[in-house]
């Protein structure tokens, strides 16, 4: 069964770190990380996507204290369907929800959801348009959370839901299914750290496909 436990690692296409991360949480056999290795640098998929480079947040936010204090709001296009990104800057978790119209009724259609099953952040980071508006400031003012725009010359100022943007979206143009994708990625340790999204935000690990 290795050549198909190598497969189910690296289903998010991740990188070899991120794989070898979830292995060491779940399997083992000798030599496991060469062959992780040779896998993923063979991996076709990946080395479609090698070059693509994303920018580098330019303006850090301070981290929350708590999980779901602070979320950023983002909304991206890929293969012609709108997307909203909502992400938790405490555990990195993503939220990524269809939409069917970019505006302020259409997002704030799309968000009720989220805020039902997770709770109400205190505060909200986006860029203006159109969380700005006075539908979405509205909806702000009766769930009872804070609005923080970003300059409109300046975007990259929401550093971490930009940066999750490029991260979300080469996932799921790399996975062949895009909602194992996300799972896998929030089971998968943040560089840098023994913690993932899942843990830090509901205190355990969502079941994948990978036994553990």
């Amino acid at each position: 069964m290795r050549k198909e436990m190598v497969q189910i690692l690296h289903s998010s296409h991740a990188g070899i770190e991120k794989s070898k991360q979830r292995a060491t949480e779940s399997t083992y056999w000798p030599r496991i990380n060469k062959d992780i290795e040779d896998y993923v640098n063979r991996c076709s998929t990946c080395q479609t996507y090698h070059n693509i480079k994303q920018k580098e947040p330019l303006l850090p936010v301070e981290v929350p204290q708590v999980p779901w204090n602070t979320v950023g709001l983002d909304v991206f296009t890929l293969k012609g369907h709108d997307y909203l990104l909502c992400v938790d800057y405490y555990s990195k978790y993503p939220e990524v929800t269809k939409l069917f119209t970019k505006t302020a009724h259409g997002i704030i259609t799309a968000l009720k959801p989220i805020f039902a099953g997770h709770g109400i952040p205190k505060q909200v980071i986006a860029d203006n348009m159109p969380f700005n508006s006075q539908e979405f400031l509205k909806f702000a003012k009766e769930w009872d959370f804070h609005v923080t725009t970003t300059s409109p010359l300046y975007p990259q100022a929401n550093g971490q839901v930009e940066r999750f943007v490029g991260i979300i979206k080469t996932a799921m143009k790399k996975s062949q299914n895009r909602n194992i994708g996300i799972l896998q990625y929030r089971n998968t340790p943040i560089t840098g750290l023994k913690y993932f999204p899942a843990l830090l935000l509901f205190n355990r690990r969502l079941r994948d496909n990978i036994p553990t």
